[in-house]
């Protein structure tokens, strides 16, 4: 019963982050625009790496709303909800975004050990495959962007 209450804690972190961290950067977004004296879009052209970071961080969301349909049986080593993490973890690290990458992680490890193993159904898999590859893009965007701006 204890494993279950760390999976159910960690479980809710992860989908918890999914929200709180776009919001906690748009927030952040707004006041950085706010600060410079200029409308969104004159910033975003200026700025293009912060448009990048928005729509990393608007990623998560559909994370989110992908693990958090996942029922609680199928939360399993093997099961849908092991399969879709290892996505978001891949994700996570593409970007950069340590924090989230940890908790996914740690959640990972909580995951019961059984034996049956359950895939992914075709919307999942197309779904996390999809959103897998966006995020990958805008990490090499990113990436140059940075490099450009060194």
């Amino acid at each position: 019963m204890e494993t279950q209450k760390n999976l159910t804690k960690w479980y809710t972190a992860t989908l918890s982050l999914t929200i709180i961290l776009p919001i906690i950067y748009i927030i952040y977004l707004v006041l950085i625009v706010q600060a410079s004296g200029k409308g969104f879009q004159a910033f975003f052209n200026e700025e293009p790496v912060f448009t990048i970071l928005l729509m990393i961080s608007l990623i998560n969301p559909f994370w989110g709303h992908l693990l958090s349909s996942i029922p609680r049986e199928q939360r399993i080593k093997k099961g849908r909800a092991d399969k879709l993490l290892n996505f978001v973890l891949a994700s996570q690290i593409v970007v950069g975004n340590i924090l989230m990458a940890i908790v996914v992680f740690m959640t990972k490890r909580k995951l019961h050990r059984v034996n049956a193993a359950n895939s992914l159904t075709i919307f999942e898999k197309t779904v996390a495959i999809f959103l897998l590859i966006f995020t990958i893009f805008c990490g090499i965007i990113l990436l140059r962007l940075t490099i450009v701006s060194l």
